[in-house]
């Protein structure tokens, strides 16, 4: 029986030989002989009926550290009897520098002497260069890490083993002394605040319901507080089960300390604008009586003293009406600017379409001016209907006043979310781009073009900043403008 199964392992053990490509090796050092299977010649790169000898052998290996090393090796497995495992450079019969494995055993004779020694022998030039580039790779982040001041740590969940780099030990504060390698060391660093949390993460992390991607404080041993960014990766078994994390933490402290102040100034920032819109209107409103009241003096003087103010007189009655009529229209251009924040936007979808034509066509009978209106498609869009209708009056408003064109034309039509409203005025001057929607800023003289406040285009940004759309134009001299309106946020 023992005749039947020794010849079939025989031949299932060189089977397994040929398809691995593990060579195998006998140095006789009694007959001086020395013996290399057919993987050990294909590795070697010579012919088969190749002869080799120990020296020769060895000088396969490349000259200097891999050569001196096998002949230590050697010396060392011949003289004391010490088996060998090692990974070192050759260069073949061929001129090709690989990378090999060989493993070395001692043979002993009767007398406990060595005798020779036998091993294998396989090329692992592919597996060498995975692992230099892993190497590489792993200083680089290394180097990356150390730059941007990154912890990089790695948790063995079953074992409890917790390796930190040293810039880890950094971020807490501590030595690598003071660290035990486990769990619980780090959560000990973790604010008394945050412990639970910190630890409720993990947890969740390990059990697969939500990534590690948290900030939490540490508190250093001299009582400083500092803020961290942490990220990382769950590695499982073929069960699901957590083997490890492999993670990063980086310092944030200054930045949300930044955050803490940008917050603080916004807020401050916030309450000023609401203050000074409060005093707007109150203001604003406080004057309406007295202007009111110098336009009904100057009405009564003209009426029962108009006779005995002579010509010079009436011109100055005149001027005291027209800045009253001015001033009015000032305060009631801040008044409507101020309420744009305080009034409550009732957004609901509206056929754009019909509601700029309303406004054309109210603006067309009140002006008498004649518009040549190219109105497209616009579709429904969730807009505070009244407030909305205040804008395109004043866009449309302004493509007729400021246009020296015997007919006004003006195109209206809708890109996605975008709305066109383009004109063939006067346009406007690029150097007064920034002007365009400034409050009480006139790009004419007060007299020109209708005259006015310089307050409606201002009106209109605000009016869609509350509808969180954004405003923007095109525009060449004596060519027209285009504006254009993001409604994004409003869309249906």
């Amino acid at each position: 029986m023992e005749k039947i199964i020794e010849p079939f392992f025989r031949k299932l053990f060189d089977k397994t030989r040929e398809i691995s490509g593990i060579g195998v090796w006998h140095v006789d050092l009694i007959n001086q002989t020395v013996f290399w299977d057919e993987n050990t010649k294909k590795i070697h790169e010579v012919d088969m009926d190749f002869k080799p000898n120990l020296e020769g052998g060895i000088n396969f290996y490349k000259e200097g550290f891999s050569r001196d090393d096998i002949v230590r090796l050697c010396n060392n497995i011949i003289e004391n009897g010490e088996p060998f495992e090692t990974e070192l450079e050759i260069v073949t019969a061929k001129g090709t520098e690989i990378w090999v494995k060989s493993i070395g055993m001692p043979q002993f004779g009767d007398t406990n002497e060595v005798i020779g020694f036998y091993g294998t022998f396989q090329e692992i030039t592919t597996e060498k260069k995975k692992l230099e580039e892993v190497s590489r790779l792993k200083e680089r982040a290394v180097i990356a890490a150390a730059a941007g001041n990154v912890g990089i740590w790695d948790w063995d969940v079953v074992k409890n083993e917790l390796v930190w780099d040293d810039q880890m030990y950094a971020l807490y504060g501590i030595k690598s002394g003071d660290f035990s390698g486990a769990y619980e060391t780090w959560q000990n660093g973790l604010h008394p605040e945050d412990k639970e949390s910190g630890d409720q993460l993990i947890q969740e992390a390990l059990q697969g319901n939500k990534e590690f991607d948290t900030q939490f404080r540490v508190l250093w041993p001299n009582g400083e507080i500092r803020f961290i960014q942490a990220k990382a990766n769950v590695f499982r078994d073929e069960n699901g089960l957590p083997l490890r994390m492999l993670g990063t933490n980086w310092d944030i402290t200054e930045e949300v300390k930044r955050n803490k102040e940008l917050e603080e100034l916004t807020t401050k920032l916030a309450l000023s604008n609401e203050q000074l819109e409060e005093f707007a209107y109150v203001a604003s409103h406080d004057l309406k009586a007295p202007i009111r009241n110098m336009a009904h003096y100057a009405t009564f003087l003209e009426e029962d003293f108009g006779d005995k103010l002579g010509d010079e007189g009436k011109e100055m009655l005149l001027g005291i009406k027209d800045q009253a009529k001015r001033m009015t229209a000032l305060v009631d251009d801040l008044l409507t600017f101020s309420r744009v924040n305080k009034m409550k936007l009732e957004q609901n979808a509206a056929p754009m379409t019909s509601l700029v034509r309303e406004v054309t066509e109210f603006l067309r009978v009140n002006d008498r001016t004649d518009i040549e209106l190219e109105l497209g498609e616009l579709g429904e869009l969730k807009v505070d209907i009244i407030k909305m209708r205040e804008v395109f009056n004043n866009l449309i408003t302004n493509a007729i006043k400021y246009n020296d064109s015997d007919v006004k034309s003006i195109k209206i039509w809708r890109v996605g979310n975008k709305v066109f409203v383009k004109d063939n005025g006067i346009g406007i001057d690029s150097k007064f781009k920034e002007k365009v929607f400034s409050f009480f800023k006139r790009l004419h003289a007060k007299d020109e073009y209708g005259g006015g406040t310089g307050a409606g285009m201002a009106i209109v940004q605000k009016v869609l900043e509350r509808h969180k759309a954004t405003i923007d134009f095109e525009s060449k001299i004596g060519e027209g403008t285009t504006f254009i309106i993001d409604f994004e946020s409003c869309a249906v």
